[in-house]
Formats: structure tokens, C-alpha cells, sequence
């Protein structure tokens, strides 16, 4: 496992102003190169078990995958049965860190998520740990 650093590994960006949660995670969307709308993605993402959380005060959009598995892990279209899934899939997120990492609907031992084009996957528990401790 990699050593977790919040500070540049999570994609998360806190609202300044009077953007909303949801206004930073879709212009963070938009500004990244994706074959996807961010409608689109929220959607297809929604449809094949993902899960979808805005708040006025944060924003998550993640999806159960299984870790392991490196040909759909990051297929937007690929569902995964209930079973093989282990792992939350970390898409966008903004807003109040401390409360997208409470929202899940199922516990998953792992979190994973990109940073620049890389797949990292950290134990749930130790990331939840860090983020209590640093907010």
C-alpha cells in the first residue's frame, strides 16, 4: 500500500465563494479531457452502481468496483456484481471532505481514485483514520 497524502492525492476541491459543491465538480469535470459530458458520466456512473451525494455542502460521486480487476475497473459502463466488489471507486468529489468520506451506502475495505492518469488504492479504514485526524 502507498503512503496517503490528502494534501495532493485525493481529487477534491474545496468550494470558495459562492460556488456550490456541485458547481466545482462539474467545472472540475469539464476542464478535464473526458468522452464524457459530466451529465453523462454522473449518469452512466449512477445506472451501473454507483452512487451520486449532493449537499450544499458536498459533492461525491464514486462507484463499487472490484480493485483487481484492471479491465472494467475504470470501464464507466462496467457493473460489477455485488459480490466481487471491494473497493469504492472515487470519480469527483468536493466540498466538505470530512463528510463525503462518512457517505457511503455500503462499507468496502478499499477507496481508490486517479491522480494524473495513475489508479491508487489505499485501505478504506486507514484513509478514513487520516481524514478524521487532518479536518
Amino acid at each position: 500500500m502507498q503512503k496517503i497524502n490528502i494534501d495532493t492525492k485525493i481529487p477534491a476541491i474545496i468550494g470558495k465563494g459562492h460556488l456550490s459543491p456541485y458547481a466545482i465538480a462539474k467545472r472540475t469535470w469539464d476542464s478535464e479531457l473526458s468522452g464524457w459530458t459530466f451529465e453523462s458520466a454522473r449518469d452512466i456512473i449512477m445506472l451501473t452502481g454507483g452512487v451520486f451525494y449532493c449537499t450544499p455542502t458536498y459533492f461525491l460521486m464514486a462507484k463499487a468496483i472490484c480493485k483487481d480487476d484492471k479491465k472494467n475497473r475504470l470501464n464507466i459502463h462496467h457493473e460489477f456484481p455485488m459480490q466481487e466488489v471491494d473497493c469504492w471507486h472515487i470519480w469527483l468529489m468536493a466540498g466538505s471532505l470530512k463528510l463525503c468520506w462518512l457517505n457511503y451506502p455500503f462499507p468496502l475495505p478499499y477507496v481508490s481514485w486517479e491522480n494524473t492518469n495513475r489508479f491508487r488504492v489505499y485501505e478504506m479504514r486507514k484513509v478514513r483514520q487520516h481524514i478524521m485526524r487532518k479536518i
